[in-house]
């Protein structure tokens, strides 16, 4: 065994099947990254619908809330119209 991996031809063989597997252990850690960040994403919707609640208890003032709103009225609106044109 040892004479067969001490040969180049063999050695280049093992190390193409090594360096294979890390490049796929890596593009499905890569896989899982993406699709995680993906998932994690709060829609629109949602953050508009959570600075809400933070202006009706306190932590927001009213100024604050409607430059927000304002900021995520147009992401709202494409948001919406972007479901509707896949579904």
């Amino acid at each position: 065994m040892a004479e067969f991996l001490a040969q180049p031809v063999s050695q280049v063989v093992l190390y193409m099947a090594v360096g294979g597997m890390l490049v796929a252990v890596g593009a499905y850690l890569i896989g899982l990254a993406r699709r995680g960040m993906r998932n994690e994403r709060a829609s629109s919707v949602e953050l508009l619908t959570k600075f809400r609640d933070l202006n009706s208890e306190g932590e927001l003032s009213d100024d604050e809330f409607r430059t927000i709103r304002t900021m995520l009225a147009a992401k709202v609106k494409r948001e919406s119209n972007g479901s509707d044109e896949k579904g």
